[in-house]
């Protein structure tokens, strides 16, 4: 089967995706009444050029092009007495003036809906994330290496409490993988059930179980398997901190080996004050690229995701800290992550990953904003000691024309120092543009 043939049955099986949560949202809206609803909507267009002098990320033979692209990022978000709809989409599409590479057009949507059939008895959810990832983790990103990908899940929950403070919950879900290029497509079909105790008004532990069967399209060159995760959960939120604490066993069966090891994971946030902001997280569990893909796909939307797109479930460690700063006009934040993948029988793969973000935006009355972001990332391939050092800065000036029209200005730097210098680069962006309607995604729509 040719590229061509999966990219039309990539383009096919979008359109089905988006039909299908079209479909759901129009029921959804049309069985709603009008009263005590609460709903925001944000909008995006845009279009640009941009003049790269490296499109293809190489050391020698670095290709000059031009880019041309079109736009448009859509926010909505709805609560209603029986409903909550989010929804976050981009679509941009893409054309190589001198011809480095075919037009494109990629997508992005980060989509929940939880829908209450039975008041607090019977509610059903919908959640779907689609966008890029990288196709082979060693080499630069670029438009020859990265595939679509698209995460459905949806399913019922049933909640039953017993007496003041205790809830029974027990779930289901319905989860398709699908993916552009590789033959890792596969569905799983999970079991979920929770006993909750509420000890205050603010917090409340839990027994959770999740039980879950992954099989794939293609069991030639990938395995089944079954995870099973048992853990109890603590969760508070007082005045101005939130604290999730995970703590218990996680377990893999069905591949060459019996996987099992501790499940931890600690999240927290801190509010300082009205404007400022303090989040950290840690945590070990037994994972896969999938839902590393769910995870990183409604934080980063339209971004190429770093993944290593494999059937081989992973341990993932990691340590998460971030500041942000928000105040009428000025946006100030840092995010730190420190990670290390251990996969179960790829060893092969193990990677170590370490990044730090930077950023710092201004709106002037006089209509001038501005904005500076800078990355600084680290990999460690485990097996052959490589290690890649990448550096990415950006600053963007745009002007106001209207009440909601700009014109954008930006210029990029990127960058990769590696132990194996044939993959090492440099690569400079400038960029021109005109956007009309509400900053949605905060970044520029060519990845």
């Amino acid at each position: 089967m040719t590229k061509s043939t999966l990219r039309i049955e990539a383009n096919s099986r979008s359109l089905i995706v988006t039909r299908r949560i079209g479909l759901s949202v129009t029921w959804m809206l049309v069985s709603f009444s009008a009263e005590n609803v609460m709903a925001e909507f944000d909008f995006e267009v845009q279009t640009g050029l941009v003049r790269t002098d490296n499109l293809g990320r190489l050391r020698d033979s670095e290709v000059d092009d031009a880019i041309a692209g079109a736009g448009v990022s859509i926010r909505y978000e709805e609560i209603r007495p029986n409903a909550d709809v989010e929804l976050l989409a981009n679509v941009s599409y893409l054309e190589y003036l001198d011809n480095s590479f075919e037009p494109e057009t990629l997508e992005a949507v980060s989509a929940a809906i939880e829908y209450t059939v039975i008041p607090d008895l019977f509610t059903w959810s919908l959640d779907d994330t689609s966008g890029q990832q990288i196709l082979d983790p060693l080499q630069a990103i670029t438009p020859s290496n990265r595939e679509a990908t698209n995460i459905l899940a949806t399913g019922p929950d049933i909640s039953v409490r017993f007496g003041q403070r205790w809830t029974t919950t027990l779930g289901g879900r319905y989860i398709d993988n699908y993916y552009e290029i590789r033959e890792l497509d596969n569905e799983r079909l999970v079991g979920l059930l929770s006993v909750q105790r509420e000890l205050s008004i603010n917090r409340a532990i839990s027994l959770e179980i999740n039980t879950q069967r992954v099989e794939f399209d293609d069991t030639s060159l990938n395995d089944d398997y079954d995870r099973d995760n048992l853990y109890l959960l603590f969760t508070s939120e007082t005045g101005h901190t939130a604290i999730e604490v995970s703590l218990g066993r996680t377990e893999l069966r069905g591949l060459e080996t019996t996987e099992s090891g501790p499940l931890f994971a600690l999240d927290a946030s801190r509010q300082i004050g009205a404007y400022s902001e303090l989040t950290g997280a840690i945590g070990s569990g037994l994972t896969d690229g999938g839902e590393i893909f769910q995870f990183l796909g409604g934080g980063d939307l339209g971004a190429t995701q770093d993944i290593v797109g494999v059937s081989d479930p992973l341990r993932n460690r990691y340590v998460v800290g971030g500041f942000s700063f928000l105040r009428q006009q000025t946006n100030i934040g840092v995010t730190a992550r420190v990670s290390d993948e251990e996969f179960v029988t790829r060893s092969d793969l193990d990677r170590g990953l370490s990044n730090l973000l930077v950023y710092f935006s201004r709106e002037f009355q006089s209509g001038w904003e501005t904005r500076i972001s800078a990355s600084m990332g680290r990999r460690r391939f485990e097996l052959s000691d490589r290690r890649d050092e990448d550096v990415a800065v950006r600053m963007a000036v745009s002007r106001r024309v209207g009440r909601q029209a700009r014109l954008n200005f930006s210029y990029d730097y990127i960058q990769r120092d590696s132990s194996e210098v044939d993959v090492e680069y440099e690569e400079n962006r400038i960029g021109f543009g005109f956007s009309y309607g509400t900053d949605v995604l905060n970044s520029s729509f060519i990845d």
